[in-house]
């Protein structure tokens, strides 16, 4: 669905190395926060979203349970 006003809405994928065809990794804010422990923004990229072209930025934390990545 297409909107005409910018939302914030959540959505995953960490279980792929692979790459979206703009060049990102497709787990990349997944895999980045998992390894380095720490926050992770990526730019805003174009993806398809439901038969959509939009621009996606992604804000990621890592979360940890007594020093370990939950």
């Amino acid at each position: 669905m297409r909107r005409a006003t910018s939302r914030c809405s959540r959505s995953w994928n960490y279980d792929s190395t692979a790459l979206h065809p703009n060049g990102v990794m497709k787990g990349g804010w997944f895999i980045g926060p998992q390894t380095t422990g720490k926050e992770s923004v990526l730019a805003p990229l174009p993806y398809i979203v439901q038969g959509n072209s939009v621009y996606l930025a992604t804000m990621s934390v890592p979360i940890t349970i007594d020093g370990k990545f939950a």
